[in-house]
């Protein structure tokens, strides 16, 4: 069986650096080509949320930020 790559973003720091770039959630999850809701489930997670890499990336590139900057761990 084939194992499907992950990430792990925590959703306090992918807030913290949408919210230093002045950014609404709907503005992050157009400018990353993603839904609001999926932008929305991530920064409200306790736990780290698990996304697909190209995910992690679409968000990171968006805040211009590397996934390691919204990363957990």
């Amino acid at each position: 069986m084939d194992t499907v790559a992950t990430e792990k973003i925590d959703g306090n720091k992918m807030r913290e650096a949408r919210l230093t770039k002045h950014m609404t959630q709907r503005q992050l999850a157009n400018a990353a080509g993603l839904t609001n809701e999926t932008v929305n489930r991530i920064e409200r997670a306790h736990e780290p949320r698990t996304v697909y890499p190209l995910t992690a990336r679409k968000l990171a590139d968006a805040l211009g930020v590397a996934v390691a900057d919204i990363a957990s761990g």
